[in-house]
C-alpha cells in the first residue's frame, strides 16, 4: 500500500519553516545593532521580545499542526523553553510537568490540547501539563460543548479556524495512542489523554 503523506500537516510544517527564517533575521539584526554599541531603548526592546515570543510561538505551532513521526524526539529542555517564552506577559502560565523526551507525534497530541485548554480561560489561568493530561485552572472557564464534543469525537462541530484544534485533536490523540476525555469540577478542567 502506497503511503500518502498529510498534506495538510506539510502546508503548516512549511508555513512555519518559512516564518522562522525572517524572524530570526530581524532577532539578529536587534542583536548586532546592541553589539553595535547602540543604547537599549524601550522601542529595541520590545521588538526583541516580540521577536521571542513569535519564534516560540510558531515552533508551538510546528509542533501542533506540523508533519510528525513517532521517531522524532523532542527533548524536555526544548519544550520548557518554549512554554516559558508563551508564559511572559501572557495571562496564562504553563507548568509543564512531564518527564523526560517525547515523540513528536506524543507532543503533537498535548500541545493541541494545550491550545483547546487555552480558549476555556478566557481572563488567563494556568495550566498544569502531565503526561497523563492537562488541568487548568482560572478565575472563570468558558467551555463550548459543542467544540469539546469534537475533541472527544462525539460530534462534529461547525468549527472556525480559531477552533481548528478541537477537530485535529481527537486523530492526533489517537495516533499517539490517547483518548480525550473532559471532566469539569469545581471551577477546573480535567483533560485525561
Amino acid at each position: 500500500m502506497k503511503h500518502t503523506p498529510d498534506i495538510a500537516a506539510l502546508i503548516g510544517s512549511r508555513i512555519c519553516h518559512d516564518l522562522i527564517g525572517p524572524l530570526s533575521a530581524i532577532g539578529n539584526g536587534v542583536e548586532l545593532l546592541s553589539l553595535a554599541g547602540l543604547p537599549e531603548t524601550p522601542e529595541m526592546a520590545l521588538i526583541a521580545d516580540s521577536v521571542t515570543s513569535a519564534n516560540a510561538k510558531i515552533k508551538f505551532l510546528r509542533i501542533a499542526f506540523g508533519a510528525a513521526s513517532a521517531e522524532q524526539l523532542v527533548k524536555h529542555s526544548e519544550v520548557v523553553a518554549i512554554l516559558d517564552v508563551m508564559s511572559k506577559n501572557s495571562r496564562i502560565s504553563y507548568d509543564w510537568q512531564v518527564d523526560g523526551t517525547l515523540t513528536r507525534v506524543q507532543l503533537r497530541a498535548l500541545f493541541l490540547a494545550i491550545m483547546c485548554v487555552e480558549t476555556a480561560l478566557p481572563f488567563g489561568g494556568e495550566i498544569t501539563i502531565r503526561a497523563t493530561g492537562i488541568h487548568a485552572e482560572g478565575r472563570k472557564l468558558n467551555i463550548v460543548q459543542d467544540h469539546w464534543d469534537t475533541a472527544q469525537n462525539k460530534t462534529a462541530a461547525d468549527l472556525a479556524a480559531a477552533h481548528v484544534q478541537f477537530a485535529v485533536l481527537p486523530w492526533a490523540a489517537s495516533e499517539a495512542g490517547m483518548t480525550p476525555a473532559l471532566n469539569i469540577a469545581d471551577g477546573s478542567l480535567a483533560l485525561t489523554l
